[in-house]
């Protein structure tokens, strides 16, 4: 089979994913975490470097009244960003 003409993987309701490259978000939320400044820098950055898959998890978090921060941190970004956000999937 052509590499070229291999169908691409499925994966949920996104349907094909091309990008080479993610940038997780795990980090940038749990304990010794950043700033909330410092982290929409570094998503910002990897925005600005051509990443444009996200990957967070409502549990990406300090504890249970902190829930949902890397989602946030994921939007914040990306509603700042001045490039293309139809190109971004954040993924959970």
């Amino acid at each position: 089979m052509n590499p070229s003409h291999a169908e691409k993987p499925h994966y949920g309701v996104l349907g094909a994913l091309d990008v080479p490259l993610g940038l997780g978000l795990l980090r940038l939320s749990t304990e010794g975490r950043p700033s909330q400044e410092d982290a929409i820098d570094v998503i910002r950055f990897a925005l600005e470097q051509g990443i444009r898959l996200l990957d967070t998890a409502d549990s990406y978090a300090l504890h249970d009244k902190d829930l949902h921060y890397g989602e946030r941190l994921a939007r914040q970004a990306v509603d700042a960003w001045g490039g293309p956000r139809d190109e971004v999937r954040v993924v959970t």
